[in-house]
């Protein structure tokens, strides 16, 4: 959240990364949270042209700026919005957006302070990005007990197959999955043995899927898994 000059809070924030021909919401805040993992294809607008051109832009009112995509505005209901490029080693890999409800909100000052910001949110998301095999990406990516994927790398592989199958008329299933008597375990044998049954599951799952498939652990003892 960023605090402006009129003393209001602006906690609507997106970041969109490159990923091949596409855009992806690799985070958001507030109403635009819903949108996280939604993928499109790299269209004419501010987050393309700002990524073309490499430069910052300002949307003072978005409801008539032809720049903007008006499909999102109206599900998001921002009014301006500034779009920043995220440079890393002088390769753009993608854009930061700041918006708020009201049209003719951002300052000179609000854009400095974002400008500084999207510097550091570069530098960031550029090694999340490309180098996978770090560290702190595993730890976003995967459930720590049983390594599988967790939900925010389950729903952004759902959102990606949803997409596919849009564009080539194929089929998704979607299963859920609650592990029976898992607290009966936990009482009687106690949590090491639960914890190893648990494992034991997901290892299983992962064995019997395909490559193309996505097993998750959501949380306790519910798993999920995209085909």
């Amino acid at each position: 959240k960023i605090e402006v000059d009129n003393h209001e809070l602006i906690d609507k924030v997106v970041i969109e990364l490159i990923e091949d021909a596409e855009m992806v919401i690799r985070a958001a805040t507030g109403i635009a949270s819903h949108y996280y993992g939604v993928r499109r294809d790299s269209a004419n607008n501010m987050s393309a042209i700002a990524i073309r051109t490499q430069q910052a832009l300002i949307a003072n009112d978005t409801e008539n700026d032809e720049r903007v995509d008006q499909i999102s505005r109206a599900a998001i209901g921002h009014r301006s919005m500034v779009v920043f490029p995220l440079f890393h080693q002088k390769k753009v890999v993608g854009v930061l957006k700041v918006l708020s409800n009201k049209p003719n909100f951002f300052s000179t000052m609000e854009l400095k302070i974002i400008a500084y910001m999207s510097e550091l949110v570069a530098s960031t998301m550029f090694h999340a990005q490309y180098y996978a095999q770090d560290e702190l990406f595993r730890r976003a990516t995967r459930d720590e007990l049983t390594g599988i994927s967790n939900r925010a790398l389950f729903m952004d592989h759902l959102h990606q197959n949803i997409a596919h199958a849009k564009r080539d008329g194929s089929k998704v299933a979607l299963i859920a999955i609650d592990m029976d008597n898992l607290k009966v375990l936990n009482d009687t044998h106690g949590h090491h043995v639960g914890d190893k049954a648990l494992k034991t599951l997901a290892n299983r799952f992962s064995e019997t899927i395909r490559s193309s498939d996505t097993i998750s652990r959501f949380g306790g003892d519910e798993f999920a898994i995209t085909l």
